[in-house]
């Protein structure tokens, strides 16, 4: 095995309830999920706890489950253990002819998670949901609407918490640094790529770690893939651990003389339009004045099309066509932009 990641650096500053949650942004292929399996696999034998991976779609769970541990065992790992999955739970018990099954790992997903409150998960000290931040080119998958509630309601489902417990429980979201629209980035305020290195958030409980990449030169020079993308912005997305966030030519604070214009919602999101009538040029952010009225919104709280705002505010949607394709809309961050991009191809301008 190369070197993978090093969650021991975590875990040392897992102090109280400092880094509750640790939400990891890293480069492809740099081990940050095989090693944080080996160490979850090592406390649970130590300590009989176990651990939930959790997915965003039901669907996945069947090809995360199969063969969930066999590349810990393949490297060397828990060579003295077996383990079996039976429907969305992971058992380990020790070599043997008798073995005694305890479970180990459940497997769970957003999507699934109400039904799974009758599902008892017992002992669960930590989760593990990987692939967290999609890549925005992804056409075939997309954050659930609310996906940040679902995702608070799925962790009490599965910690089962009581008050003042005093059990140390730890939530690990991982994934790569391609989409600042990401509900987990966007709760903790994070509307423009992080420095490397460690950011605390939310009072210390919540800590970011932007991963320089170590061997981003040998892994481009070394490997087909590397070759193949060297110099082009998804290489420095895949082994940089950049950001894909284009020009910012169209990143900008309001002017002075911009006037509020209206506010409107799409899933979580609310944005506020400002316009500047002297030049003609729009403003977005995330900024609604008090008492501007509710904004109108192109969902509904399910997340599907609400068509009767949208025909009742069909002159909006032709203002906002006509200003986009002039190049007269700016945002006031990265994030911003991003999640305003996701509007603009829902109403069929992009």
């Amino acid at each position: 095995m190369t070197r993978f990641y090093n969650w021991q650096d975590i875990f040392s500053r897992q102090t109280g309830h400092n880094a509750e949650i640790t939400i990891v942004i890293g480069a492809r292929s740099i081990g940050k999920t095989f090693g944080l399996r080996l160490e979850l696999v090592k406390r649970c034998i130590k300590t009989g706890m176990a651990f939930v991976n959790l997915s965003r779609y039901k669907e996945e769970i069947q090809a995360i489950k199969q063969n969930y541990f066999s590349k810990l065992q393949s490297e060397g790992f828990f060579t003295d253990y077996q383990f079996k999955v039976e429907k969305n739970t992971a058992y380990i018990a020790l070599n043997g002819d008798n073995p005694d099954w305890k479970p180990i790992c459940y497997f769970m997903a957003l999507t699934a998670f109400q039904r799974d409150k009758q599902t008892t998960f017992a002992n669960v000290r930590d989760i593990i949901f990987d692939e967290a931040i999609l890549d925005k080119r992804d056409q075939y998958h997309r954050y659930l609407p609310y996906e940040f509630s679902l995702f608070a309601d799925a962790l009490s489902t599965a910690f089962r918490e009581q008050p003042n417990d005093n059990i140390a429980r730890h939530v690990y979201i991982l994934g790569n640094a391609c989409d600042l629209t990401a509900p987990y980035l966007k709760e903790y305020g994070i509307n423009k790529p992080p420095d490397f290195g460690f950011t605390w958030l939310k009072d210390n409980t919540v800590l970011l770690h932007r991963v320089e990449p170590w061997d981003a030169d040998e892994r481009k020079a070394l490997t087909l893939v590397g070759r193949m993308l060297d110099g082009s912005d998804a290489a420095r997305v895949a082994f940089d651990n950049e950001f894909d966030l284009g020009s910012d030519s169209d990143i900008g604070s309001k002017t002075p003389n911009a006037r509020f214009a209206f506010a409107m919602r799409y899933s979580a999101q609310t944005f506020a339009v400002w316009m500047d009538y002297k030049t003609g040029m729009v403003y977005v952010n995330d900024h609604v004045p008090k008492g501007s009225g509710k904004p109108f919104a192109l969902t509904k709280k399910d997340g599907a099309v609400d068509y009767n705002q949208i025909r009742k505010n069909d002159d909006l949607m032709q203002l906002l066509s006509g200003l986009h394709y002039a190049g007269n809309i700016r945002y006031s961050s990265y994030g911003i932009r991003e999640a305003f991009a996701e509007v603009l191809t829902f109403i069929g301008i992009r």
